[in-house]
């Protein structure tokens, strides 16, 4: 077992990040196989599919953020907490079958995929009984051990979305891959949760319950909003947009490695130290200082060369997707700074406030959306995500502020890599109108000298950025 509160926030982001940066690199190479492989229809068609699962099993997601704030408090019932949990994930998995079933129509005709019912309801279970296991390894105080089983599960699926998309069933190969992978990586979040389950009480329901009744909610809200732009695309442009819009979101999922790893830390952190009564100011600060460190350059090269980037990865059948990626990079760079203030919020156990700002910015981002979407076209959907998540960022830190006392909204560590993000724009600007981009290798040199600048500009100007580089090195060597 861990304790939550001891965790050494800096150490446990950088053997994550090692663990996302395996994620990203499978996930590119698998979305460079299957752009190629699988028409761009059914490609967007299974990214609808999957945005409706990712909806639908919030519940279980809202579950999952109640173990995970409940786990992580000192003298936990966690016996029966995952008694708990599997009950509610066999009922919750039956009820998603039936539904699948019942829709089955509409799922067809929406997703342009045969089979798709079939596939809705093995999606879902299998992440139904994934997603609550992670959260407990993350809550007992092991988010680089959570991190790291989530990237075995991708070098499994990778392989096993080949051997099934090549053998006739096409995206829904990609949809089987993946529940195959994630069942298989079930056993090793159970081996290191070593809980065996109890039934709950009905006071251990009931604290659940306190949370969760806010926290579902919120879930469901807040992937509806996540994913709105694609549900929008899909509804308004068809299944193409969808895989444009799908396509330059990959390219900007390396900015969400710092924040994917140091907010699954925070979260347990800050409740256990609480249930302590701790303090908790100086993690809030040190995680918006550094949590965008990759999403300042993702979105500063993206504003630089979209058109390259997007034509020489994905060939120019998706050179529309472009744009798109300049106003995903802006997002993601938003999105990172907002998840702090999010997570905070759910360990100092206020998930209503969460579910009141996740549904005023998906109600903002629906009307803006559809309205842009139909004045500008699809860009429009994106335009409206940046601004709700502007929206959704500032509600947050207010709130956060409202309870919280001393923390730094734009520390200097944050500013000083703005100014080194807009040294490297400048620099693969000038490359750009020098050189001609139309392979990897002189892609890969602009990139590459672009990353070079933005790092050593910002361990030049930075003695914040050189002293905590120097602390986490020497916890990896102790």
């Amino acid at each position: 077992m861990s304790d939550a509160s001891e965790m050494n926030l800096g150490w446990e982001s950088v053997k994550g990040i090692a663990g996302k940066f395996g994620q990203a690199a499978t996930g590119f190479v698998g979305i460079l196989i299957f752009t190629r492989i699988v028409g761009k229809s059914d490609f967007g068609g299974f990214y609808l599919l999957l945005s409706l699962v990712m909806i639908a099993d919030r519940p279980i997601r809202g579950l999952g953020q109640a173990v995970a704030k409940r786990w992580s408090e000192d003298g936990a019932p966690k016996r029966e907490i995952l008694g708990t949990v599997l009950v509610v994930n066999v009922c919750a998995s039956l009820v998603a079958g039936v539904g699948a079933f019942l829709a089955r129509d509409i799922l067809v005709s929406y997703t342009s995929l045969e089979g798709s019912p079939l596939l809705f309801a093995a999606l879902f279970g299998s992440i139904a009984f994934f997603f609550p296991f992670q959260q407990m390894m993350g809550a007992e105080g092991w988010p680089a051990k959570q991190t790291w089983n989530d990237t075995l599960r991708s070098f499994l699926t990778l392989p096993l979305q080949l051997v099934l998309v090549v053998s006739g069933l096409g995206a829904l190969g990609m949809g089987y891959g993946l529940v195959a992978a994630t069942l298989l990586v079930v056993p090793v979040a159970i081996y290191f949760v070593r809980v065996h389950p109890s039934l709950p009480s009905r006071e251990t329901v009931r604290s659940l319950w306190d949370y969760a009744r806010y926290s579902t909610p919120a879930a469901i809200v807040g992937k509806a909003y996540d994913r709105i732009d694609v549900l929008l695309l899909g509804f308004l442009v068809g299944t193409t947009s969808v895989a444009n819009y799908e396509v330059a979101l990959r390219l900007t999922v390396p900015a969400l490695f710092v924040s994917g790893v140091l907010s699954s830390a925070l979260m347990p952190k800050i409740s256990n130290t609480i249930s302590k009564g701790g303090e908790f100011v100086d993690d809030i600060t040190n995680s918006v200082s550094y949590v965008s460190i990759l999403a300042v350059p993702i979105f500063f090269g993206a504003l630089a060369i979209p058109r390259p980037l997007v034509v020489t990865a994905f060939e120019p059948q998706y050179a529309d997707a472009a744009p798109y990626l300049i106003g995903l990079a802006l997002y993601q760079l938003i999105s990172t700074q907002t998840v702090i203030y999010s997570q905070t919020l759910s360990g100092m156990d206020l998930p209503d406030i969460q579910f009141k700002i996740r549904a005023i910015t998906l109600t903002f981002n629906v009307i803006i959306g559809v309205t842009l979407a139909l004045t500008v076209g699809p860009l429009g959907i994106v335009i409206a995500t940046v601004l709700a998540e502007s929206l959704k960022y500032g509600l947050s830190v207010r709130q956060v502020l409202n309870q919280v006392d001393g923390v730094e909204v734009i520390p200097k560590p944050l500013i000083l890599q703005i100014i080194s993000g807009t040294m490297m724009f400048l620099i693969v600007n000038f490359l750009q109108a020098r050189l001609t981009i139309q392979s990897w290798v002189t892609l890969g040199f602009t990139v590459g000298v672009g990353a070079i600048v933005y790092a050593a500009c910002l361990f030049a100007i930075s003695p914040q950025v050189r002293f905590t580089a120097q602390a986490v090195v020497r916890d990896a060597v102790t």
